[in-house]
């Protein structure tokens, strides 16, 4: 599990945990969690001049599209590390 630090959207630093990445549909998606949260996140992975990008999926079909792969792709490798 990749500890990594972003910047969220009102400039503050945070670290997430990158749990997995996958793509589906030509779009890559990334697997977080937050340092002190249990919950988990997807986000689309989008690449940018300086690395990469965390983009919220506002989308309820391709948000439940990414969670459907995820989940598949859990049961199929019995992991949630990549």
């Amino acid at each position: 599990m990749e500890k990594v630090k972003f910047t969220d959207f009102d400039g503050k630093e945070i670290y997430l945990y990158i749990l997995s990445t996958f793509s589906l549909d030509e779009i890559t998606y990334a697997v977080v969690k937050e340092e002190n949260d249990e919950d988990e996140y997807i986000y689309r992975l989008e690449e940018n001049e300086d690395g990469y990008d965390l983009v919220q999926i506002e989308d309820d079909a391709e948000l439940n599209e990414a969670i459907d792969c995820y989940e598949e792709l859990i049961e199929e490798n019995d992991t949630r590390r990549i």
